[in-house]
Parts: C-alpha cells; structure tokens; sequence
C-alpha cells in the first residue's frame, strides 16, 4: 500500500509516466506542458498497469502459491501420520495395498498441479530475486535518492522481496522432504530391520518400496518452469550471487570515485 501511493504521488514518477505516454514529448525540460484528455488517459491507464504488475499481481500470486503449497503439504503430512500408524500395526498388507493406492493418487494430483503453476513460480521467483538486487544496489548507492521516501521504499522492499523468498523455498523444500521422511519411517520400522537383511524375497519388497518412494519424492518437488528445484541449496546459490553482484557493484562505485 506504501507503494502504491507512492506511485500515485511522487513527482519523480508520475513525471516519468508521462514522459513514456508521450513518448519523451513531455520531460523534466517542459514539465508544464498539459495532456489533452486522450492523454490523459492513456497516462492514467499505464499507472494502472504499472501498479497492477509490480504492487498487487506479485503479492497475489504469492498468497495463493503459499496456500496451496500449505495445502499439499497438509496432505502429505497426514499420509505420513497414517504410514507411521500403519507400521506398527498388525494385518499390514492389506491395509497398506489402500493405503499406497490413494497416497499414488495424492503424488500425482501434487505433481499436477505443480506442474500447472510452475511458470507462476518461476515468475514470482524470478521478480522477488531481481527486486532484491535491485533494491540492495539502491540501498549501496546512496545518491539514486531524491528523498527520504524513496530510500524507505527500498529498504522495505529488499526486506520484503527477501522474506517471502526464503519462507517460499523453505516451505516448497519441506514437500518432497516429507516423502523422505515416509522412506526413513519404512526403513527403521521394526518389521523392516527383521526382514532386511535376512530374508531375501521381503528385503526385495521393501526396497522397492523405497525406491518407489524416492521417485515421489522427485514428483512432488517444486520447480519453476522444470529448469530449477526450489530446495534449501537454492538459498545458498541465491545468496552467493547477491554477494557476488554487489561486490561489483561496490567495485564500480569506487572506479566512479576516483
């Protein structure tokens, strides 16, 4: 909201709107220059677009990825309650034959619906790493500035963009971890460490099991766009560039200084 306002009454930007509606036709040189109403129009539509994109599309999509992640791994984590239930249970084979059969169901409506909104992710993703760049480079040179505002703005925004993306890579790291949990539940479960080396058609059974549930594992990670896993390491990568990219930017800075 402090954005949008900010957009709404700021000279520095609602000059340069104008200067984009009309083509460079009115700048800083001839700032009294009036719009006709066409304009005018035009002028208000592209704020509105302008806000739309950058203030209220990103925080939308991020509410609903967030409730629908929160949602899969709901699912998964009452699976996993169930399996640890099931293993110390007795008359495991045909309880378990229901259970696997509507957990397969569950991977694959996750995997699907993953897949649907891996280009949002990706999006999202994409926006709250360039804002976080963008903002802390604002935030090293100073003299980008025209007011007190303006250098708020910044720092909120870097402050924001960074928290949502880190409780968006470990929220969407904490799906497939919940499937390697199920594996570590099956494989320290007491009928597991009788038969697991011991009797060979049972052993058989169980590692295939596993090997089953690390291939849900792999179904139910997030990605964006299938180019990039969303897992905890993606935080250290993203932060190893940041440091990288505002080191050259310091580098520049003092280049200019000189």
């Amino acid at each position: 909201m402090f954005n949008i306002i900010r957009v709404s009454t700021e000279p520095a930007i609602i000059l340069h709107l104008q200067t984009i509606c009309t083509f460079g036709f009115i700048n800083k040189d001839n700032i009294d220059t009036k719009l006709s109403e066409t304009g005018e129009i035009i002028l208000k539509i592209i704020g509105g677009v302008f806000n739309i994109v950058f203030f209220v599309f990103p925080p939308t999509v991020a509410i609903t990825l967030f409730l629908v992640l929160l949602q899969e791994l709901h699912l998964l984590k009452g699976y996993l309650k169930k399996l640890q239930k099931l293993i110390c249970q007795d008359n495991k084979p045909n309880r378990f034959r229901i259970f696997w059969i509507e957990f397969s169901k569950t991977v694959s409506f996750v995997k699907t619906v993953n897949t649907i909104l891996s280009s949002l992710i990706f999006a999202l993703t994409a926006f709250w790493t360039a804002g976080i760049f963008y903002n802390l480079s604002k935030l090293l040179y100073r003299q980008a500035f025209s007011d007190i505002f303006s250098f708020i703005s910044s720092g909120y925004n870097a402050v924001n963009y960074t928290v949502h993306f880190l409780v968006f890579v470990m929220l969407s790291a904490e799906i497939p971890n919940t499937v390697s949990e199920m594996k570590r539940v099956v494989l320290q479960g007491s009928i597991s460490q009788d038969y697991l080396f011991f009797e060979e058609r049972k052993s058989a059974g169980i590692s295939l099991l596993v090997m089953k549930l690390e291939h849900f594992k792999e179904q139910v990670t997030v990605t964006g766009l299938g180019l990039f896993k969303l897992e905890r390491s993606v935080i250290i990568v993203c932060l190893g560039a940041a440091v990288s990219y505002e080191l050259l930017i310091v580098q520049l800075m003092e280049r200019n200084e000189k």
